[in-house]
């Protein structure tokens, strides 16, 4: 390696990420025989303007996208024009590439070209939808993908509309769901109370029985239940008329996986570890170099 930063290594020794106590993956380490770059802190640091070209060929070639900052942070200002604080885009005013470089921000991302998809977990099959709401079914084999309350899940809710302000008693109840009705927004509760997190289970009990509004007795399948409304639109929108509002809900059925897919093979998000890190930094760290000579 011709660079002094690695001047001290034997051929073959792993590349220490100053900072973060990882190794840069073995695919990558030929990024380090361009002349002019530099690693540390998961950040690629370019000491010659003509090694920054190779570097970012280099790195589309291990299945990055590159990623021009400059270009990004002006592309979303008119969108976002009272949105202050991120560099680049102060006031949602263009600035110019000289000026992000003067207030330190690296000019450019690699992002590791990984696709998500929704897997569902019956035949395998990919869902074009972006969220999965209570109901879906595969596209492909008809199977339910989701439930966001099924028999047995805990619901931790608030009565609806809030009267914190004028109810003395305001708090927070868990009771157990016995079935729900999406369509008509019926949902059955087992009667039982349950403390909620915010009082005891006496002043959760004086809550709930201080909004007979919001529910209803009711018999179900020969059982006693609770009554109450909680209403979802398309897409599994909130929407008014619900009598509680649910803070919490446990005990979802799913019957999908989300993975990512990196050049033809699945990796379960959250599980598996993609074989390169998602991202890095590309510092063009000459202009350090050329504003200390101007001095």
């Amino acid at each position: 390696m011709n660079n002094s930063f690695f001047a001290d290594m034997d051929e073959g020794d792993s590349v220490q990420i100053v900072g973060s106590g990882k190794t840069l993956p073995e695919a990558l380490q030929s990024a380090l025989d361009v002349p002019g770059v530099r690693f540390a802190d998961n950040s690629f640091l370019v000491d010659d303007e003509a090694a920054l070209k190779p570097l970012k060929r280099l790195l589309q070639n291990a299945g990055y996208r590159i990623v021009d900052k400059f270009l990004e942070a002006n592309r979303n200002v008119t969108n976002d024009r009272n949105w202050i604080g991120k560099v680049g885009r102060p006031n949602g005013i263009p600035v110019s590439r000289g000026t992000l470089i003067e207030q330190g921000a690296h000019m450019w991302d690699a992002r590791l070209k990984v696709e998500t998809h929704k897997k569902c977990d019956s035949c395998g099959a990919y869902q074009s939808n972006k969220v999965i709401f209570h109901g879906r079914v595969c596209q492909n084999c008809g199977r339910v993908l989701h439930y966001e309350i099924t028999q047995g899940s805990m619901i931790r809710f608030q009565f609806a509309p809030f009267l914190h302000d004028k109810d003395p008693h305001f708090c927070d109840v868990r009771m157990y769901a016995y079935r729900w009705s999406p369509s008509t927004g019926s949902l059955y509760l087992f009667p039982k109370i349950y403390q909620g997190s915010m009082r005891s289970l006496e002043a959760t009990e004086a809550y709930f029985h201080s909004r007979p509004e919001c529910w209803k007795n009711a018999r179900r399948d020969g059982k006693d239940l609770v009554l109450v409304k909680y209403l979802r639109g398309p897409g599994g929108r909130k929407v008014s008329g619900s009598t509680i509002q649910p803070l919490e809900i446990n005990k979802h059925y799913q019957n999908y996986s989300v993975v990512q897919v990196f050049q033809g093979k699945e990796y379960q998000m959250l599980i598996d570890d993609l074989p390169l890190p998602e991202s890095f930094k590309i510092i063009e760290a000459w202009h350090e170099k050329t504003a200390a000579a101007a001095k």
